[in-house]
């Protein structure tokens, strides 16, 4: 386990959590999980902490280009 990784992991979550005050926790986790599965066909649980972290910036980049769009 690579804990810089992990690191950013969990600061990219927190990032997308601020994106998106109306989600909670879970199903920001949810969400995530589907994109994994989308991605690899595997579960949330299957992904390792490269694949994760892949999901989260694809999640971040449309949460950007959803707040650009709007404003």
């Amino acid at each position: 386990m690579n804990p810089a990784l992990r690191h950013e992991i969990l600061a990219l979550i927190a990032d997308a959590l601020r994106l998106s005050p109306d989600v909670r926790v879970g199903q920001l986790f949810a969400l995530l999980g589907d994109l994994g599965h989308i991605d690899s066909g595997r579960a949330l649980g299957d992904l390792d902490d490269v694949e994760l972290l892949s999901v989260v910036r694809q999640h971040l980049a449309d949460l950007a280009g959803r707040a650009h769009a709007v404003a």
